[in-house]
């Protein structure tokens, strides 16, 4: 008996543990209550008195917590409000910009109007929203075509990028492009939509309806996007494909027609050029005479098979590594050979490169130098038998080759070899004949094309005059959603055969120089 604690001992170690007791919460009376049989009184009011202290600073908070509620409620709508107001501010920026390109490029057109270098008023400025409008525009003198003439809406055809996409509004719905539908076409354009296909979307649309006038010939193309549409939308969209593409080609038909009544209509401005441009050349030997009739049908059929400018330009890009890795080693200007229409030109300059072309075309001549670009008016080897020895870094020639007979085509790549600087880069791009459609049809679709070139070919050629590590480039298959959706090493075969890569092109390097040992 001895060893049990006594009452008092057992009451001693009770108060202690009631100490340092941590009561949770006030909703506990079974702990309460085992504490109240345990301890004093005197322990019991020190334990509520901690209780009540817990209970008031928990009311004291809770009182605290709606006005911090209410301070982080406002300050998240002050948040949201001050987003809002950049998305407008960023909004009008859009706006803003967008007219700026477009009078930005009207004045372009403007300035280079007769009436305005002579200091006198623009007519064409005036008439765009008169009388006249028609002939201004279509002449070239101003980018705004008239508003609510139903009549034009093929000849928007010709256009491209936001001129195409305003123009079309204000055609077809009598207004000018707001920034919703100048961003939702122009993802459009750079999905690969055509601008026929647009003309019909915008058509379709109920402000158009509401408009109560139509076109027949818009109406019949419409009809047939409305049937492609609607076929997308069902279960076997692969039915949609043909009538996108009988679509694409009505547009490609349309063009041409349109584009050869404006190479009618600048007969006499091409003749004219033709004769400058043979008379500046002081009829020397570089002077090369040039068919002002032919050099406006090519001119033409550039803009209606050629493809969109900002697409061809977009494909060249695909050479800037290679072109950049070249430029680390050489340090002269690049030529280019056949500029066209100046894409690959314009995208030198605008990455700082130095370049000048020339083409045979007065033509396309005048048209690069309207685009600020150094182009003359000479043929290929003329130009390139009057380059120093080893001063260009780059010799490139888009869709040339084909047109020139072989002996030429010898000795381009002779003087080419002559004129670069050691690790310079000569570099062409032709259609492809590995395509079996390219090979067999669309490769005369150009009349003054001779003969397909293999890659096979142009790799012996290259190598043959000296070049070292030559590349061939495949590029630009058809669409996947064209070829045949089947598995197995025959539908391989095939796709690879009539839905590969259209184009190539060979990049062949000049031997770097070594140095000779000490």
């Amino acid at each position: 008996m001895s060893d049990q604690p006594s009452i008092e001992q057992l009451l001693t170690r009770i108060r202690k543990e009631a100490h340092g007791f941590a009561i949770p919460s006030q909703g506990n009376p079974a702990r309460r209550a085992s504490l109240t049989l345990a301890t004093a009184p005197v322990d019991l009011i020190d334990i509520d008195a901690r209780l009540e202290a817990i209970e008031r600073r928990l009311e004291r908070d809770a009182a605290s917590l709606p006005p911090t509620i209410a301070e982080l409620r406002t300050g998240l709508q002050a948040q949201a409000s001050a987003i809002a107001a950049q998305r407008d501010r960023m909004a009008a920026i859009d706006r803003a910009e967008n007219e700026i390109r477009i009078l930005r490029e009207r004045l372009r057109v403007l300035s280079l109007a007769p009436s305005d270098r002579d200091g006198s008023d623009a007519p064409a400025a005036r008439a765009t929203e008169g009388e006249g409008a028609e002939s201004t525009w279509a002449e070239g003198r101003s980018p705004l075509a008239p508003r609510d003439r139903l009549d034009l809406w093929p000849q928007l055809l010709l256009e491209e990028g936001d001129v195409f996409l305003n123009n079309a509004y204000r055609v077809l719905l009598d207004r000018d492009i707001d920034l919703p539908g100048l961003d939702g076409y122009r993802h459009k354009l750079a999905e690969g939509r055509g601008r026929l296909e647009i003309l019909c979307d915008i058509s379709s649309s109920p402000e158009f309806v509401a408009r109560g006038k139509d076109d027949p010939t818009l109406r019949r193309q419409r009809r047939i996007f409305s049937w492609a549409r609607w076929v997308d939308r069902a279960p076997f969209r692969f039915l949609s494909r043909p009538l996108y593409r009988f679509l694409r080609s009505n547009e490609n038909g349309i063009l041409a027609v349109q584009a050869a009544r404006v190479a009618l209509a600048a007969r006499g401005t091409v003749a004219a050029l033709g004769e400058r441009l043979n008379a500046g050349n002081g009829g020397g030997d570089n002077a090369v005479a040039t068919d002002p009739r032919l050099d406006a049908y090519y001119l033409a059929f550039e803009n209606a098979m050629r493809g969109p400018e900002d697409v061809i330009r977009a494909r060249h890009g695909y050479y800037l590594d290679t072109l950049a890795a070249v430029k680390s080693v050489c340090d002269g200007p690049i030529l280019d050979l056949g500029s066209g229409r100046g894409e690959w030109l314009g995208l030198l300059r605008d990455c700082g490169y130095e370049a000048r072309g020339i083409d045979l075309s007065p033509a396309m001549v005048s048209v690069c130098r309207d685009k600020g670009l150094d182009v003359t008016h000479n043929d290929a080897l003329s130009a390139l038998r009057a380059v120093p020895d080893s001063s260009l870094s780059v010799v490139s020639g888009f869709h040339i080759i084909e047109h020139l007979p072989f002996p030429v085509l010898f000795s381009l790549f002779e003087e080419a070899f002559r004129v670069l600087q050691p690790g310079g880069l000569v570099l062409f791009e032709t259609p492809n004949p590995e395509n079996v459609f390219v090979g067999s049809y669309s490769f005369y679709h150009d009349p003054t094309h001779r003969h397909p070139l293999t890659p096979v070919t142009m790799g012996f050629l290259a190598r043959y005059h000296g070049f070292e590590t030559v590349d061939i480039a495949r590029l630009h298959p058809h669409d996947p959603e064209t070829a045949v959706r089947e598995e197995g090493p025959v539908a391989d075969r095939f796709n690879a055969l009539f839905y590969g890569p259209q184009d190539y092109a060979i990049l062949a390097h000049k031997p770097r120089e070594e140095y000779p040992s000490v």
